[in-house]
C-alpha cells in the first residue's frame, strides 16, 4: 500500500496490557500506527521492538491526563504520519470529563494541528 494510502491510528497505553496487541493487529492490517505510553523508555523499547518485526510504527511517551501532552501526542502523530483515523485509547483508569473532553478536542484534526 502507497504510504499516502495507508490509514494512520493512534494507539494510548500501547506499551503494556493489552496495547501491544492492538498496535499488532492495526499495523498488521497495514496501518502505520502512531502510539504513546507515559514512560519515554517503554515507547522507545516498543517502537524498537515493533520496528524489528516488520510493522510501522512511531511513537512519543504522553500522560493522557494532561491536556497539553495529549496536544504534543496528536501534532506529533500528523507531523510524522498524517492525519490519524483510528484511536484506539487503552489506558487502565478513568480519564476526568475535562481531560476526556479536552483529548476529544485535540483529536478532532479535520482542519489540521494548528486547531488544537
Amino acid at each position: 500500500m502507497a504510504e499516502h494510502e495507508q490509514r494512520v491510528a493512534l494507539v494510548a497505553g500501547a506499551t503494556s496490557g493489552i496495547g501491544p496487541a492492538v498496535t499488532r493487529l492495526l499495523a498488521g492490517a497495514g496501518h502505520r500506527v502512531f502510539l504513546c505510553a507515559r514512560g519515554a523508555d517503554a515507547v522507545a523499547a516498543s517502537v524498537k521492538g515493533l520496528r524489528d518485526e516488520g510493522l510501522e510504527v512511531d511513537g512519543t511517551s504522553c500522560d493522557v491526563t494532561v491536556p497539553e501532552d495529549v496536544r504534543r501526542f496528536v501534532r506529533a502523530a500528523v507531523g510524522r504520519c498524517s492525519t490519524p483515523e483510528e484511536v484506539a485509547g487503552l489506558v487502565g483508569h478513568l480519564v476526568t470529563d475535562t481531560a476526556a473532553s479536552i483529548t476529544a478536542q485535540a483529536l478532532n484534526v479535520c482542519g489540521g494541528p494548528g486547531n488544537f
